[in-house]
């Protein structure tokens, strides 16, 4: 199974067991793991015991379940709710929309309802010194 590679700045808004399966299956495998069983527990079975009709089959595909099982088979795991439990997702899309917009970092923050130290952590955290310097979560 190939490993995926996935930015930093993404893996680190992946909490626990996410960021295994993103590197794993992409990210799109570990949002659908959250959405499937995410604040609980779910046993990933070993790649033999994958079948179509299988819950985690189901909710990722059969190509990722092979890699997340691959990866991560053969036990129980404790899947988190993911990066867009709560208002997370709405707070970094909000920050985006106003530094995109050409606000100050005061102004996102205002708007965002965060602090101004959040939306320069969030502006320079790890884009490896790609242009915009701003680490966006993909879908968000």
């Amino acid at each position: 199974m190939q490993e995926h590679y996935i930015p930093a700045c993404v893996l680190a808004q992946l909490p626990g067991v996410l960021a295994q399966v993103a590197q794993a299956a992409g990210v799109k495998a570990a949002w659908q793991l959250a959405q499937a069983r995410g604040g609980g527990r779910a046993y990933i079975p070993t790649p033999q015991a994958l079948h179509e009709k299988h819950w985690l089959t189901q909710a990722v595909g059969l190509e990722a379940s092979r890699a997340i099982a691959q990866a991560l088979g053969g036990g129980e795991v404790e899947v988190p709710l993911g990066p867009f439990a709560g208002n997370r997702a709405q707070v970094w899309a909000a920050i985006e929309r106003g530094l995109n917009a050409g606000l100050s970092v005061e102004q996102a923050a205002r708007q965002a309802g965060v602090t101004a130290r959040t939306v320069r952590r969030h502006r320079s955290e790890g884009t490896g010194g790609e242009k915009e310097g701003w680490c966006k979560l993909p879908g968000v």
